[in-house]
């Protein structure tokens, strides 16, 4: 019985291995995506000999093992690929930047960027194919002083945002949009999300923003906004109570308020990654209506990053080593923050939490649950 079965299969796989053509790969003309694959020729009259079994198992057990240094750098791109989503899909020359200046492994500093499936489908976009001329020869104005100068934007979104509540029931109102300032010399930015786009919201937007900087000792000086419902009456005499002065754009000329349009444009890109990634990974439990978590996650991790690179100098026989500082955060309150790396994490992990009986250290069933 083994032995027929044994030729029941030989005679299978010669059915099978003759039906394989001859193929010639040429290095010059199909190129490996990987060198270490090798190219193997199949020929009818090989394939039609008896199989030996255990010249193949010894064979298999004398295959040359994967490189280690290809093991090495791979282990170092998945290392810095999980870095990227934990800091909000941030780019790899920003990263590499941060092993330079020891915030992460300097190991990462020299590793070639792997390819993020996120960022191909969120911030892909159509390759200009013209310039527009002439730049503007004429800079802004530098601030200061943080909120000598403030830029306030809105952006409204299609799909509705989910509001989250703590306690009751859910509530069926929605975002629909948000109000965006950007601290000109701080470059710091505070995002207001917003259920209704009218004059009234806009002033509790302001407000709201105000009493944020007041926590690091910041008064506004000075608003740069469109028109739109920043031309109210209702802003604009919130504007004079607060002993503030208040500027415009142009008639349908956005890009003097080009501060305030790029922040836009850099924090719904930043969103739309993260919260396609974390959608693509657990469609059960994230969608498109979490877009207000995911900006809001995104403008922290944007606050809290340095964005001031030194490189590494000699002074006399001392090397002073490469520093990366200068967070938004830290420009804003006038003292450096260091960045607790730890803390953040990619948006849309699942988050375990402690059942309230050991949070409260009493007796708890040893069989149970420990999170929820």
């Amino acid at each position: 019985a083994s032995a027929s079965h044994l030729e029941d299969v030989s005679e299978r796989m010669r059915e099978t291995t003759g039906q394989l053509r001859e193929t010639t790969i040429s290095e010059t003309n199909t190129p490996s995506a990987d060198p270490t694959i090798t190219a193997v020729t199949v020929d009818d009259d090989i394939a039609s000999k008896p199989v030996d079994i255990e010249f193949l198992d010894r064979s298999a057990a004398t295959l040359p093992a994967e490189d280690p240094a290809i093991i090495s750098v791979k282990n170092k791109q998945r290392q810095l690929s999980v870095l990227h989503e934990r800091f909000g899909h941030l780019s790899f020359p920003k990263l590499q930047l941060m092993a330079r200046s020891g915030l992460i492994p300097k190991e990462l500093a020299n590793v070639a960027p792997p390819i993020c499936p996120g960022c191909a489908y969120g911030k892909a976009h159509r390759k200009p194919w013209r310039s527009k001329g002439i730049r503007n020869l004429r800079p802004i104005k530098p601030a200061t002083f943080p909120g000598q100068v403030v830029s306030v934007d809105q952006l409204i979104s299609p799909t509705p945002g989910f509001v989250p509540t703590h306690r009751g029931r859910p509530t069926t109102t929605r975002y629909i949009g948000a109000t965006v300032f950007v601290d000109h010399f701080s470059d710091f930015t505070y995002v207001h999300l917003m259920s209704s786009m009218d004059a009234e919201s806009t002033v509790k937007a302001k407000q709201a923003f105000e009493r944020t900087c007041s926590k690091y000792g910041v008064t506004i000086r000075h608003y740069h906004a469109d028109n739109g419902l920043f031309d109210t009456h209702r802003f604009k005499t919130s504007i004079e109570q607060a002993g503030q002065s208040l500027t415009f754009c142009g008639v349908n000329a956005h890009h003097q308020n080009g501060k305030a349009e790029r922040r836009i444009k850099d924090i719904t890109e930043g969103a739309r990654t993260a919260l396609l990634h974390a959608v693509h990974r657990w469609p059960e439990a994230v969608d498109a209506s979490l877009w207000t978590a995911a900006l809001k996650n995104y403008v922290n991790l944007r606050n809290a990053l340095p964005s001031d690179f030194t490189p590494e100098r000699r002074v006399g026989r001392n090397i002073i080593p490469a520093r990366f500082e200068g967070s938004p955060i830290s420009k804003m309150a006038s003292v450096e923050v260091e960045p607790n790396l730890r803390d953040f994490h990619p948006f849309g992990s699942p988050v375990y939490v402690l059942e309230e009986s050991l949070q409260k250290i009493q007796s708890h069933n040893k069989w149970h649950d420990r999170t929820r």
